[in-house]
C-alpha cells in the first residue's frame, strides 16, 4: 500500500476524486420491481447504473447497514472531471430516488467534500475500513468494488490466498 502525504497530492487529483454515498430510497427500489430485489439483483442494477464511460469507479464498498437492511448502500471513490461528475451524479440520483423532483431535496445520494487533509481517511472509509479499529473492516461490509469489478470482501479474498 502506498501512503501519500498532503504535499504529494496534486490539486488536479483533488478536483477529480469524489466520495459518493448512495443509499437508494427503499420505496423507489420497491416500485421498480414491485418487491425488494435480492442483494445480487440490487448489485447488478447498481453496477449497470454507476458504470458510465464518463467516470471511473476507482473502488468502494457495498454495505448492508448495521441492521442488515433489505436495501444495500454503496460508498464509492469516483474519478471524473467536475462537468462529467455532475452529469453522472444527476443520472444516478434520478435512478435511486425521486424525492428531489417532488420536494426539491433528497438524501439518497450524498457527496462528501474531498480535501488534501481527508483524502486518505476518505479512501479508507469508502473502501469499508473501520474508523475506530485500525486495519479492520466495518461490520456491515458485504462486498468490495475495485475498478468495475465486484469482489468478496478484502478479508474473505485474502483469507483464501
Amino acid at each position: 500500500i502506498v501512503t501519500y502525504t498532503r504535499e504529494y497530492i496534486s490539486t488536479n487529483l483533488l478536483e477529480q476524486i469524489h466520495f459518493v454515498t448512495i443509499r437508494p430510497s427503499p420505496e423507489y427500489i420497491y416500485m421498480l420491481n414491485h418487491r425488494i430485489p435480492s442483494y445480487d439483483n440490487q448489485i447488478h442494477y447498481m453496477m449497470g447504473l454507476i458504470n458510465q464511460p464518463s467516470v471511473s469507479i476507482i473502488s468502494g464498498s457495498i454495505e448492508k447497514g448495521t441492521k442488515n437492511m433489505q436495501v444495500l448502500h454503496y460508498h464509492l471513490v469516483v474519478k471524473a472531471t467536475k462537468r462529467k461528475f455532475k452529469k453522472w451524479l444527476k443520472h444516478v440520483t434520478d435512478h435511486v430516488t425521486c424525492l428531489h423532483k417532488v420536494y426539491g431535496y433528497q438524501k439518497a445520494v450524498v457527496v462528501s467534500e474531498t480535501q488534501a487533509g481527508n483524502i486518505i481517511n476518505g479512501i479508507k472509509y469508502y473502501n469499508g475500513m473501520s474508523k475506530n479499529i485500525e486495519d479492520a473492516l466495518k461490520p456491515d461490509v458485504y462486498k468490495h468494488i475495485i475498478g468495475n469489478i465486484i469482489i468478496k470482501t478484502f478479508k474473505d479474498l485474502f483469507s483464501t490466498l
